[in-house]
Formats: C-alpha cells, sequence, structure tokens
C-alpha cells in the first residue's frame, strides 16, 4: 500500500467519521459550542456547518481538481481548531471537545493539539507528495486502506473510552 494513499484514506476516515458522529449529535455539539461562549444562534449555524464541511472536504479529497481545495480547507479548519483549543485552554474549563461527537468524551486541551497534529501532517504531506490522488490506485487498495484506517480510528476510540471507564472506576471506589 501507498503510503500517501495510506494518508489520504487516514484524512478521509477521520473527518467522516468526526462529521457523521456530529450531525448524529448536534445538540452535543452545539452545547460546546455554547460553553465556549458563541452565540446561541451562531452555535446553531456552526453546529450543523462544521461537521456539513468535514464531509465536503472528505468528497473533495476523492477527486484530482478538488483536492487542493478541500487540503487547503482543512488546514484552515485546523488553524481555527486550534485558535478553539487555545481559547478553551486560557478559560480553564472542562469543556467536551465533540471531536468524534458522542463517540469520545474526551475534553478540550493539550490532547486536542495531537489531534490537530494528525490531522495537520498528513495534509502537508499529501499536498507535496505527487502520487496523491486516491483515484491513481487500485479499488481494492482504496477499500483495504479505508478498512485499516477505520480500525485504527475505532481502536484509538475504544481505548480512549477505556481509560475514561477506568478513571470513572478509581473515582468511584478509591
Amino acid at each position: 500500500m501507498d503510503f500517501s494513499l495510506f494518508l489520504i484514506t487516514f484524512l478521509m476516515v477521520i473527518l467522516t467519521i468526526s462529521g457523521v458522529s456530529k450531525l448524529l449529535n448536534l445538540s452535543s455539539f452545539r452545547e460546546t459550542l455554547l460553553e465556549l461562549g458563541v452565540f446561541k444562534k451562531l452555535a446553531a449555524f456552526i453546529s450543523f456547518g462544521v461537521p456539513l464541511l468535514e464531509l465536503l472536504i472528505v468528497i473533495s479529497l476523492v477527486f484530482k481538481q478538488t483536492q487542493y481545495i478541500g487540503l487547503s480547507t482543512l488546514l484552515i479548519l485546523c488553524v481555527a481548531f486550534t485558535c478553539v483549543t487555545l481559547y478553551s485552554i486560557k478559560l480553564s474549563k472542562k469543556i467536551k471537545c465533540n471531536c468524534f461527537g458522542s463517540l469520545s468524551d474526551e475534553k478540550i486541551g493539550l490532547n486536542t493539539f495531537t489531534h490537530i497534529i494528525l490531522l495537520i501532517t498528513p495534509t502537508f504531506y499529501i499536498l507535496f507528495n505527487d502520487k496523491r490522488y486516491i483515484l491513481n490506485h487500485p479499488l481494492t487498495e482504496v477499500g483495504y486502506a479505508i478498512l485499516l484506517n477505520i480500525g485504527l480510528v475505532m481502536t484509538y476510540l475504544l481505548i480512549s473510552s477505556l481509560k475514561n471507564y477506568r478513571k470513572a472506576i478509581k473515582i468511584n471506589f478509591f
């Protein structure tokens, strides 16, 4: 499997899971925005707009003609996520991240920077790699890359949930 194929499908899987999970639980994402101090009407717009933008980026990554726009938009979105993370840390509040909607119960903090770096690094690699187009690869190879990345993301979410569960048990029993 080509490394650039792995990275582009990684971004596609991350953004698809993130966008769909946020759309399935708009109220939770809206609540996060309200806790950050976003006005109610703007929070309603952003809570629908961000996941929709994530899904549009996924679609744009498939086609040669739109991939550059999608990657550039993803970088802008990462800058916005970084600003929100810095602001949240400044507030010193424990605000739910909603990076993956209700699939993850992580709080915005230093760990959020790791997520952002995991989006920015492959984005730059793909931008400067000449073998970056997903449609240049055999369909079976694309399918394997997508399944591998789904497995990696689900493993991460499972480990994250288990860590939160262990913390809850320690708090409740000790």
